[in-house]
């Protein structure tokens, strides 16, 4: 009988600990999935994307949220391609305000095929003394007879927040021949940001094949923090 007993609070006490939440490290966990596929016939040819995510994140005052969004619509006859980028981040540390603000436009006629991306964004945050800006601008010209296409963006940003680095790194490839036309895209961004006890790490990739003939096109996007 007193084994028993014995054995029933143990089996309790067991089922007490599993049941117990897990801990919540400074409140600030961080985690961004996205995924996007995308179909492309070329005769009829419509292409649109749409991304979104948002994130919600609370340290003493400070509240995070970033959005996202792409269009494209492609006729392959005429041809006109257009991505639009933006994202807006307002968060509170101290008095620390910060806003980003990404833009970019593509036209491209498949004959004469003049190509060109701008992107820009501009940042003002103001911690002690620190101000920040950021500022990205590229432009690509692809002609389709021989037509190599290659893009590189890369920015890096120091930022000392007591013992706070930052630093975002980007950086894109891309290598098409529009004869059977092997498209590759990859994006790569790191970010450390001590504040308290809060880590964040932010990876984004996609990689895109498309074959001009039967051109399936395809666009996976992930992050994790």
């Amino acid at each position: 009988m007193y084994g028993q007993k014995i054995a029933v609070i143990v089996a309790i006490l067991a089922y007490g600990i599993d049941a117990l939440p897990s801990a919540n490290p400074s409140t600030s966990d961080e985690a961004w999935k996205f995924g996007t596929g995308h179909k492309d016939r070329r005769d009829v040819a419509d292409e649109a994307w749409k991304f979104g995510t948002g994130h919600k994140d609370r340290r003493d005052v400070a509240d995070e949220a970033w959005k996202f969004g792409t269009g494209h619509k492609d006729r392959r006859d005429v041809a006109d391609e257009a991505w639009k980028f933006q994202t807006g981040h307002k968060e509170k540390r101290d008095n620390a305000d910060e806003a980003w603000k990404f833009g970019t436009g593509h036209k491209d006629k498949r004959d004469v095929a003049d190509e060109a991306w701008k992107f820009q964004t501009g940042h003002k945050e103001k911690r002690d003394n620190a101000d920040e800006a950021w500022k990205f601008g590229t432009g690509h010209k692809a002609k389709r007879g021989e037509a190599d296409e290659a893009w590189k963006f890369g920015t890096g940003h120091k930022d000392k927040r007591a013992e706070a680095d930052e630093a975002w790194k980007f950086q894109t490839g891309h290598k098409e021949k529009r004869e059977n036309a092997d498209e590759a895209w990859k994006f790569g961004t790191g970010h450390k940001d001590k504040r308290g006890e809060a880590d964040e790490a932010w990876k984004f990739s996609t990689g895109h094949k498309e074959k001009r003939g039967e051109a399936d096109e395809a666009w996976k996007f992930h992050t994790t923090a």
